[in-house]
């Protein structure tokens, strides 16, 4: 009976944090890939999804909180999907070893990325200001 209703010790699954499972995630990632991938994979873990999902457990997060996340990557972030991808590929590790049913990012809507600010343009001394400055620095240099 204890079988069928999946109450077995052996048959339930051990509630786990985000965190704990991103952990043997990257360890796994380090080996498939060049240390310069996986060095870029770990900081944007670090830098943006380590600080949302801190203390978080798997089966806690919400589609509504995904999209939150989700958005909140969007806003800050240029390419974001980079990161958003780290957090879908941590969940299909989790629905692979029976931590959750359903990857909560599945369906959430990802809003236009924001475009890169465009930088200012250079701006160069003409022939005059050269002239000016190569003398004033001779002047206070020379002596």
């Amino acid at each position: 009976v204890a079988e069928a209703n999946g109450e077995l010790e052996s048959q339930q699954t051990k509630r786990i944090k985000f965190n704990e499972l991103a952990k043997e995630w990257l360890a796994m990632k380090e080996k498939d890939v060049r240390p310069s991938t996986y060095k870029k994979i770990e900081e944007r873990y670090k830098l943006h999804v380590y600080p949302y999902f801190k203390g978080m457990y798997l089966d806690e997060l919400t589609p509504i909180k995904a999209q939150k996340f989700v958005n909140q990557l969007a806003t800050k972030l240029v390419g974001y999907n980079d990161s958003l991808d780290i957090v879908n590929q941590i969940y299909k590790k989790a629905i692979q070893y029976g931590y959750v049913d359903k990857n909560p990012f599945e369906n959430v809507d990802k809003p236009r990325a924001k475009k890169a600010s465009s930088r200012d343009t250079v701006k160069f001394y003409d022939v005059e200001q050269l002239r000016r400055f190569l003398n004033s620095a001779y002047q206070l240099y020379s002596k």
